[in-house]
C-alpha cells in the first residue's frame, strides 16, 4: 500500500491539486517550521489556501514539505520558492506564518524576490498584502508576557509539578499513599500557553494533597530536586490560590474559534478587539474608553502610562475568588508587527463578517470601501472592478437585512470544527464526501497500477550509477510516465471502450 500512495495516487492527487491551484484567481501560501524528530532534521510544512472552481468554495490543502539542517530566513526561502515551484507567484496575495523573528526576515526577502521577479514581467506588478504573524501565536505570546512581567511563577509551578511524578512511579505510589488522592497534575505546553488553563485547574484543584505530600514526603533526596523546590517555595506564597485563579480567568477569555482551516479572517478584528476591549476594562475607567466611541480600533495605539484611566486596586476586576493585587502593566502596543489589530486589512476584511453586516450595515460599507482601496492600491484590482464590487456589496448588505436576515441571525461559527492537517491522498477523499464517493477513473487506475513499477525503478535508481544502468531506468520512464498517446494501458482502457465491453471492477462498485 505504501508504494500505491507514494508512486501512485499521491503524484496523481498532487498534479490534480496543482491544476487547480493555477486555475485560481489568487493563491495565498502559508507555512509552519518543526522539528521531526524520526529524522532529526527541520520540516517545514507548505499549505495553500485557493479557490476551488469546481466546488465553488474557499479549500485549504496541504501541498509540500521541505527538509533543511538550519533555519535561518535564506534557508526557509529557498524550501518555500522550491516547494512551491511550478506555481505563479504574481497570484499568490498573502504569506501567512507564525511570529519569530527569522521568519519576518523570510518575508522581507520574499518581498525583495518577488519584486524583482514580476518586475521583469511586469511594468506595475501586484503587491502583497500583510496581516500580521499568526493570532493565535499573538495571543499566546500576550499571555506569556504578561506572566513573567509580574513574575509570579505559575508557569514553573505546573511545569514542576508535571515533571515531578512523570517518570517516577515510586512517587506516584506515594502521593496516593499519603494523600489518598488519585489525581495527578496535567502537562503545561509552554507554546500554547492559552490552552493551559485545565493544567492550572487540576493544580488548583489538588494544591491541598501536593501540600500534604511535600511535607510528609519520605523520599531521600527530596530537597535537591529542582522540580521540589520550587513547589515548596511556590505554594509558602500566601497568594499563590489568587494567582492560579486569575491565570484561569484570563485563560478563559480567548476562544480557540480560530484555530481552523475554513477562512476566519472576516472574523478576526472583531474578535480580538473584544478580548482586548474585555481584558482592559479590567483595569481600566470607562472613561478611558470613551475617548474611542465609534473608533473602537483605535485602542491599540492607546497610551497606558496616564494614571488617572487604571481604577483603584480594590476595584480591579481579578475574576472571582482571587485576592485583589494590583498587577504591573507595561505598554503592549508598541508599534510591532506581530499584532494583527495593527493591519488595516484585517479591520477592513471585516465587513463581511455576518454580525457586522446585520447589526452595523453603514460600518460594513465602510470597511468594504477600504478593503477595495486596499487592493487598488497593490495593484489587484481595477477601478470599474471596484465600483462593480461597491453595487454587488450594497445588494448583499440589502440583502442580508431583509431575506438573508434568518441566516445570519442564526450564523454562529463552530469553536469545535478543528481538524488536523491532512495528506493528500486523505483531503482528496474526504473533499469528495468519503472512500464510497471516490470517483476511480482510468487515469486512478493506471496510476495505482504502474505505482508498484515505479516503486522497484526508484529502488534502482539507487543501485545504479553506472551510465548503462542510468539509460535502461530512463527508457523504463518512458514507459511507467508515459504520454497518453504512448501509454499501453491507456489504448487497452480506449479498446474496451470503443468495443464497450464492461470491466469487472464497475460491476462491483456500491
Amino acid at each position: 500500500m505504501a508504494y500505491v500512495l507514494n508512486f501512485g495516487l499521491g503524484p496523481l492527487f498532487n498534479e490534480n491539486l496543482r491544476a487547480q491551484v493555477k486555475s485560481s484567481i489568487c493563491i495565498t501560501g502559508y507555512f509552519d517550521e518543526s522539528t521531526n524528530r524520526v529524522i532529526k532534521q527541520g520540516q517545514m510544512d507548505l499549505h495553500v489556501r485557493f479557490f476551488n472552481s469546481i466546488t465553488r468554495l474557499i479549500t485549504t490543502s496541504y501541498f509540500n514539505s521541505g527538509f533543511f539542517e538550519r533555519c535561518k530566513a535564506q534557508d526557509l526561502l529557498e524550501h518555500f520558492k522550491l516547494g512551491f515551484a511550478g506555481l505563479p507567484f504574481d497570484k499568490l496575495i498573502q504569506v501567512s506564518m507564525d511570529g519569530p523573528n527569522v521568519n519576518w526576515s523570510f518575508l522581507n526577502k520574499l518581498e525583495q524576490d518577488l519584486v524583482i521577479e514580476l518586475s521583469e514581467k511586469n511594468v506595475d506588478p501586484p503587491g502583497r498584502f500583510e496581516l500580521g504573524s499568526c493570532g493565535l501565536h499573538v495571543g499566546h505570546g500576550a499571555f506569556r508576557s504578561g506572566h513573567d512581567i509580574v513574575n509570579w511563577k505559575v508557569q514553573q509551578a505546573l511545569t514542576c509539578s508535571y515533571w515531578l511524578f512523570k517518570e517516577s512511579t515510586l512517587r506516584k505510589a506515594e502521593f496516593k499513599a499519603i494523600t489518598k488522592s488519585t489525581c495527578l497534575p496535567k502537562k503545561f505546553c509552554s507554546t500554547r500557553w492559552v490552552e493551559n488553563v485545565e493544567p492550572a485547574k487540576t493544580l488548583l484543584a489538588i494544591s491541598p494533597h501536593l501540600e500534604i505530600f511535600l511535607k510528609e514526603a519520605k523520599q531521600s533526596r527530596k530537597e535537591s530536586l529542582h522540580s521540589w523546590k520550587t513547589l515548596v517555595e511556590f505554594f509558602s506564597d500566601p497568594f499563590y490560590k489568587a494567582k492560579l485563579q486569575f491565570f484561569i480567568c484570563v485563560g478563559q477569555e480567548i476562544e480557540h474559534k480560530f484555530q481552523s482551516l475554513n477562512p476566519m479572517a472576516p472574523l478576526l478584528f472583531e474578535e480580538l478587539l473584544q478580548i482586548l476591549t474585555q481584558l482592559l476594562k479590567r483595569f481600566l475607567k470607562p472613561q478611558f474608553f470613551e475617548q474611542f466611541e465609534g473608533r473602537p480600533y483605535k485602542v491599540v495605539t492607546a497610551d497606558l502610562e496616564n494614571e488617572e484611566y487604571f481604577l483603584a486596586c480594590e476595584k480591579i476586576k481579578i475574576g472571582s475568588g482571587a485576592v485583589s493585587e494590583k498587577i504591573s502593566r507595561q505598554n503592549v502596543f508598541e508599534n510591532h508587527r506581530t499584532i494583527p489589530l495593527r493591519y488595516s486589512i484585517v479591520r477592513a476584511k471585516s465587513c463581511f463578517d455576518p454580525e457586522v453586516l446585520l447589526s452595523q450595515p453603514e460600518i460594513a460599507r465602510k470597511r468594504n470601501e477600504l478593503l477595495r482601496e486596499i487592493f487598488v492600491k497593490a495593484n489587484r484590482l481595477t477601478h470599474s472592478d471596484s465600483d462593480k464590487i461597491e453595487s454587488q456589496f450594497d445588494k448583499l448588505v440589502t440583502l442580508v437585512g431583509s431575506k438573508l436576515k434568518p441566516d445570519f441571525e442564526a450564523f454562529h461559527p463552530d469553536p469545535s470544527c478543528n481538524i488536523e492537517q491532512k495528506r493528500l491522498v486523505y483531503d482528496y477523499i474526504m473533499k469528495v464526501g468519503g472512500p464510497n464517493k471516490v470517483d476511480i477513473g482510468f487515469q486512478m487506475i493506471r496510476e495505482a497500477r504502474l505505482a508498484s513499477n515505479r516503486y522497484k525503478m526508484a529502488l534502482q535508481e539507487k543501485k545504479a550509477p553506472t551510465r548503462s544502468g542510468k539509460a535502461t531506468i530512463a527508457k523504463k520512464k518512458l514507459q511507467l510516465y508515459p504520454s497518453p498517446q504512448l501509454s499501453p494501458i491507456v489504448t487497452e482502457v480506449r479498446q474496451l471502450q470503443r468495443e464497450e465491453v464492461p470491466i469487472a471492477w464497475q460491476e462491483n462498485l456500491p
